[in-house]
């Protein structure tokens, strides 16, 4: 299937504008699809592709949607270049991958997170997250901090999250929950309302390397050793002006090196080393 136009296509009713199962080599490219602020089902979106491989969606428009903007279950291709305006729930989710590639997308105003990379159960997943400007995301249902992230990545492996703008989010920028093995590189940070950057629960391996993170609650944090957290790099990020409420640049516990950070403007710890029984390695 493929599907090249610049007109726009509105909901009307139904569950999506666009959906497809078990259909590969999708390509849709120069459209627009505005949800008209029309209701969606629970858990469905203005576009939702389940067990679709080789998808490409390129230089399309998302918008107005009362849920999700663009939903792959269990899917393979790339989403890259469209824009996502006012979505009531997530711009991109992604379940069950196989290596999507998300970049260059441009996402404003998301009412519970910009990008999720989740997955059923532990496993490889190896999306890639680059280069995408995301900002305005809130938090409008709630939760200890699985919603209102730009980039939310959950018990996904092997993800790398490279390059990307973000702006003004309600709880992380990047969170990444039990994901292994997540790369976090490279990343512009404003105005983060809780932990910038969270690596947590039963994840073995993360490298934070190279951020700007520039007004947050927590600039990183790496905790939950007694979960199974356990395995990290933090190095070379710039991390400056935190909120008074919760000032620690950097917080880590066990098995993590610390390295090469600059902290600037944190109101009353640069770096806090273990949690109780819990002894990093800082250097």
């Amino acid at each position: 299937m493929h599907a090249r136009s610049n007109d726009a296509g509105a909901l009307t009713r139904g569950a999506s504008l666009i959906s497809a199962v078990a259909s590969d080599n999708i390509t849709l490219s120069g459209l627009i699809f505005d949800g008209a602020h029309k209701p969606l089902p629970d858990r469905k979106a203005l576009v939702h592709l389940e067990n679709c491989q080789s998808v490409k969606i390129a230089d399309c428009a998302f918008r107005t949607s009362t849920g999700s903007a663009l939903v792959a279950v269990g899917s393979s291709g790339e989403f890259i270049e469209s824009s996502f305006v006012d979505t009531a729930e997530v711009a991109i989710h992604v379940l069950d991958s196989g290596g999507m590639l998300i970049a260059r997308n441009r996402i404003k105003a998301a009412g519970n997170g910009g990008i999720q990379v989740w997955r059923s159960q532990l496993g490889d997943d190896d999306t890639m997250v680059i280069d995408n400007s995301i900002e305005q995301i809130a938090n409008r249902s709630g939760g200890s901090g699985q919603y209102g992230n730009a980039i939310n990545v959950f018990r996904a492996a092997g993800v790398m999250v490279r390059g990307n703008r973000i702006r003004d989010c309600a709880f992380s920028a990047v969170r990444g929950n039990a994901a292994s093995n997540l790369h976090i590189e490279g990343n512009s940070i404003r105005d983060a309302r809780e932990v910038a950057i969270y690596a947590e629960f039963g994840f073995e391996g993360a490298l934070i390397a190279n951020n700007s993170i520039a007004g947050a609650a927590i600039g990183i944090s790496v905790p939950n050793f007694n979960q199974g957290g356990r395995l990290a790099v933090v190095q070379g990020n710039i991390i400056r002006d935190l909120l008074p409420k919760r000032p620690a640049g950097i917080a880590v516990e066990a098995d993590t090196t610390v390295n090469g950070n600059i902290i600037e403007n944190a109101p009353t710890a640069g770096i806090i080393v273990g949690s109780g029984t819990y002894c990093a390695m800082s250097r």
